[in-house]
């Protein structure tokens, strides 16, 4: 049987912008969880606020299906009006950025 690695994510928000665009982390992290579920993507596993960056965590169950999260995470976060300037950092099992855009 083949191992399959997660992929850990953070979703990075500046806050101010979070603020300006009416939304909460709340706001975006039931969303994201929905999606993640409905696909059998992953789960969001955690996640803080300071008072200049909003973090969302999630955990992707096979990173072979890492594009398809993507593609999940960047609809539903656009759809639940997360700020533009929003990125997706992978964290492990290797450093990597993602924007909204693709």
């Amino acid at each position: 049987m083949e191992s399959i690695e997660p992929v850990y994510l953070e979703i990075v928000i500046d806050s101010r912008e979070l603020t300006a665009a009416s939304s909460s982390r709340d706001d975006l992290e039931e969303p994201l969880e929905v999606a993640l579920a409905e696909g059998k993507l992953g789960v969001v596993c955690g996640g803080g606020s300071s008072s200049q960056t909003v973090i969302i965590e999630v955990e992707i169950y096979d990173g072979a299906r890492l594009k398809e999260a993507l593609s999940v995470l960047r609809r539903t976060l656009i759809d639940h009006r997360a700020p533009q300037a929003t990125v997706i950092k992978q964290t492990e099992p290797e450093r990597r950025i993602f924007t909204l855009n693709g």
